[in-house]
């Protein structure tokens, strides 16, 4: 402590490490003040042979009479922690708040409801407003309680009411409704997600001039079963390594004739990838055939045979 002062009086209870309480601002019966960072700590410390430690224990009754008990009620503050930074004119701005509250409309003796809540100033002349919150059902809020709060649920789910967004462009959310007219792009893992087929996210337009039908020809339909890493098993379980036999294409082969169908990754320009060798590259995952694309070329394939077949009619 600093200098080992107590003080104690003052109007203020007991102050230690300093011969005067830190502001009239300030009326917490205990302050512990000092200029250097030994001087103002407080440690709690406990040396025994088990598990257990130091604590503080917050205590709140209904009843005005000290050591009192009676029955708290839905909401209540049981314990406060408030960080005040000094301003120009003092130490009066409470810039943050962490609390535990009552979160149980019918508490009871021995079963009283929790939540935890964190509250802050965002700066530019708002006020402190409720940040974080994580109430007696055990999920982790944020955004308050009604302000679309996202929330991690106690078995580990993530519920976004307001979409879900790993971008700085506006309304670009994943959501389960329109957020506007943002667009970009999102991935999992390096498969994208186009939130949009907007003209104006595509450059360098022009009409097609090609054959589908001259594409399409050479698409070799392929028969297998999946061994997908973190697919499950091949013999039980919903995964997609236990649904059978599948029909379909090969990356390898569909990169050599429609390359923008392919999802190679990293793996392009490896010769083990591109050969369907086995590889252990780390970021070297498996190739994947975005089958969406192909649906162009399926629309221009049926164009060409309609106008085929409509040929053959006016020439028979």
């Amino acid at each position: 402590m600093g200098g080992g002062d107590l003080l104690v009086g003052d109007g203020f209870g007991i102050v230690v490490g300093y011969t005067g309480h830190i502001s009239t601002a300030v009326t917490s019966e205990l302050q512990v003040v000092g200029a250097g960072g030994g001087d103002a700590g407080l440690a709690l410390a406990r040396f025994s042979a088990n598990a257990s430690s130091g604590f503080f224990e917050f205590v709140k009754s209904r009843s005005g009479t000290v050591g009192t008990a009676s029955m708290v009620s839905d909401n209540d503050d049981i314990g406060i922690i408030l960080w005040l930074p000094s301003d120009s004119s003092g130490f009066t701005t409470q810039a943050a708040q962490f609390h535990a509250e009552v979160d149980d409309g019918s508490p009871a003796d021995g079963d009283i409801g929790m939540a935890f809540v964190w509250s802050q100033m965002p700066g530019g002349g708002v006020g402190r407003t409720e940040t974080w919150r994580m109430p007696a059902s055990g999920q982790f809020i944020s955004g308050g309680i009604t302000d679309n709060p996202t929330a991690v649920t106690a078995d580990g789910s993530i519920i976004c009411e307001g979409g879900l967004a790993f971008t700085d462009v506006a309304n670009a959310h994943i959501d389960d409704a329109t957020q506007g007219s943002g667009t970009v792009t999102h991935y999992i893992g390096n498969q994208t997600i186009t939130t949009s087929s907007d003209v104006r996210v595509k450059t360098d337009i022009r009409p097609w001039q090609g054959s589908a039908m001259s594409l399409l020809d050479q698409a070799s339909l392929i028969e297998y079963t999946f061994n997908l890493p973190g697919g499950g098993p091949q013999d039980s379980g919903y995964g997609p390594n236990a649904r059978g036999r599948y029909i379909g294409l090969s990356a390898q082969e569909t990169i050599k004739y429609a390359p923008w169908v392919i999802n190679a990754g990293a793996g392009i320009d490896c010769d083990h990838c591109t050969a369907g060798e086995p590889c252990d590259i780390e970021g070297h995952s498996p190739w994947g055939v975005e089958y969406e694309h192909l649906v162009p070329l399926l629309i221009k394939g049926l164009q060409e045979l309609s106008a085929e077949i409509k040929n053959l009619k006016e020439t028979a």
